[in-house]
């Protein structure tokens, strides 16, 4: 089976317990954290996933929930530069149960028992960072490759948590910063990290590694960006899938154009966006044995001088918890 998604966490208990810097480099008691998945390596995981998305328009609340089952299987292969790999996820995902809210208040139920596809390609380097992703058979659109990586670049949400650069033990902390760049929106990403424990999980033990990933409050102008995806809509139209073709693209920018050229303002400010990980790591095997993923998303979607129309404010909120189990 192989190392599988190992993190070279190259000490036992006991070799830590005795001052032993059994990384090879740093301070005694230390270890370097570091992936060290290998080609051919595949690893399955049971998946549940609750997402929950409240939204404020005009004085109404609606809220959906939608809560799957499923498995997520990690195949590895040769990355393309030296020190990374291609992990590539797929799986699928059973509705179990599904609440679309509507704004009298009244919850409708969609069927359950609808599998939602996986398939996504990431290229990693060693501390798990994304250097590059497709999602199906098509690479990521220019300006999202680099939103991307930089965002949602760290492998928190699919895999493990970006490791730090020095070696750490019990207690240490460190925090890593990423800029993101793309489709007129820059930024930079925060990633806080602590190695918080040593526990036990089903008779394993465990390594408890924590960590919170922060961006600030982002601006986006909403036809600025619609300009940038219709610069490449074929690209763009592959990547969204059915109901979005270079036409619509197209057809949408133009539109905002004539807005904009009437005085009109269009905005999305992503107020908070926080996605803590924690992942529990088996030091004598290089496991992830189980991970857990919150995220929160806060924004606000602001229209100023629509011809007709009064101005308007709409709030989103977005919650999603992941938990991952190695299966078998």
């Amino acid at each position: 089976m192989g190392r599988r998604i190992a993190a070279l966490l190259a000490v036992t208990l006991l070799a830590a317990a005795c001052g032993t810097d059994a990384s090879g480099t740093g301070e005694p008691g230390t270890v370097l954290l570091r992936y060290g998945y290998q080609p051919g390596d595949v690893i399955a995981y049971d998946l549940r996933q609750e997402v929950q998305v409240t939204i404020g328009d005009q004085g109404h609340t609606t809220t959906s929930a939608l809560q799957t089952d499923g498995t997520a299987t990690y195949t590895f292969s040769e990355g393309p530069v030296p020190d990374t790999v291609e992990m590539s996820l797929a799986g699928g995902l059973t509705v179990v149960s599904a609440t679309v809210g509507i704004d009298d208040g009244e919850p409708v139920d969609a069927p359950a028992g609808t599998v939602m596809d996986l398939d996504l390609t990431v290229v990693v380097d060693p501390r798990g960072r994304v250097v590059s992703g497709t999602v199906g058979e098509y690479d990521l659109p220019p300006g999202l490759a680099e939103l991307f990586s930089g965002a949602a670049g760290s492998g928190g949400q699919m895999f493990g948590p970006v490791l730090p650069e020095e070696p750490v033990a019990v207690g240490s902390t460190w925090t890593t910063t990423q800029r993101a760049q793309g489709l007129g929106m820059d930024f930079t990403t925060t990633i806080e990290g602590v190695v918080a424990a040593e526990e036990t999980i089903d008779g394993r033990a465990v390594i408890r590694v924590e960590t919170t990933t922060s961006m600030p409050a982002v601006e986006v102008d909403v036809i600025e960006m619609a300009a940038q995806l219709a610069a490449d809509p074929e690209a763009y139209s592959r990547f969204f899938g059915e109901g979005f073709t270079a036409e619509d693209i197209r057809a949408a920018a133009a539109g905002l154009a004539m807005l904009e050229a009437a005085g009109a303002e269009l905005t999305y400010v992503i107020e908070e966006s926080t996605t803590t990980t924690t992942a529990w790591m088996d030091p004598a095997t290089g496991d992830v044995v189980r991970m857990e993923v919150s995220m929160l998303v806060v924004a606000v979607m602001e229209g100023r001088g629509v011809p007709g129309e009064d101005d308007s404010t709409m709030d989103w909120e977005m919650r999603n918890h992941q938990v991952y189990t190695l299966a078998g």
